[in-house]
C-alpha cells in the first residue's frame, strides 16, 4: 500500500493515477463499510458501492476544507441514509444463536436491532458517529455537514428513544 497521504493519494487520481484511488479504498474500506452496515442494514452493499463511485467520479471536486477520510465518511453516509429512503426497511433477523448464547439474549439483540432501525435516518447516523464510532461531535457534525449543535441535539433525540424503548432491557420502565 502506498505511504502516499489520502490527499495525495486523492490529488495523484483526479489527476489521473490508475492506482492511487485503489490505495486510499483498501486504506479506509473496512471502516466505511461499517458505517453503510449500520445505516443501511442489508443495503449495504449497494449504499457503500454507490459511494465509491461518487467518491471515485468526484474526487476532482474534494475542496480540502476537511480531512480526506471526513469527506469519504460524508459520502457513504449520504448514499446510505438515501438508499434507506428509497427502500422499506425491515428488521433484519440476526445471525443464528451460538449454543451458549441464550433465548433472552437472541430477544435483546432482536429488540435493539428493531428500535435502531426505527430511529429517523439522521438520529441513526448522529449515534452511530458518536457512540459508536468514536468520532467527536465536531468532525461528526463535519461528515453530515451540519452544525455541531444539530448533531449534539440528534445523539441526545437517538438517545432518549432508545433509553424509551429499551429500558425493560435494564429494568426501568419506559416513559
Amino acid at each position: 500500500m502506498s505511504q502516499l497521504t489520502d490527499r495525495e493519494l486523492l490529488r495523484k487520481h483526479a489527476e489521473g493515477d490508475e492506482h492511487a484511488f485503489e490505495d486510499l479504498y483498501r486504506r479506509h474500506q473496512d471502516k466505511l463499510r461499517a458505517v453503510a452496515t449500520r445505516i443501511a442494514g442489508q443495503d449495504a452493499d449497494d449504499a457503500f458501492h454507490n459511494a465509491m463511485i461518487k467518491a471515485w467520479q468526484t474526487a476532482g471536486t474534494f475542496r480540502g476544507d476537511c480531512r480526506v477520510t471526513t469527506w469519504l465518511h460524508r459520502i457513504v453516509v449520504n448514499a446510505s441514509v438515501d438508499i434507506t429512503r428509497r427502500r422499506p426497511q425491515c428488521a433484519e433477523l440476526p445471525e443464528r444463536a451460538s449454543s451458549e448464547e441464550s433465548h433472552r439474549q437472541l430477544m435483546r439483540r432482536m429488540d435493539i436491532r428493531k428500535y435502531w432501525l426505527q430511529l429517523p435516518p439522521d438520529q441513526r447516523v448522529a449515534m452511530l458517529l458518536v457512540d459508536e464510532l468514536g468520532y467527536p461531535v465536531d468532525e461528526a457534525a463535519r461528515i453530515v455537514d451540519i452544525p455541531e449543535g444539530t448533531m449534539k441535539s440528534r445523539c441526545a433525540r437517538a438517545r432518549t428513544r432508545m433509553a424509551d424503548k429499551l429500558g425493560h432491557l435494564i429494568g426501568t420502565q419506559s416513559r
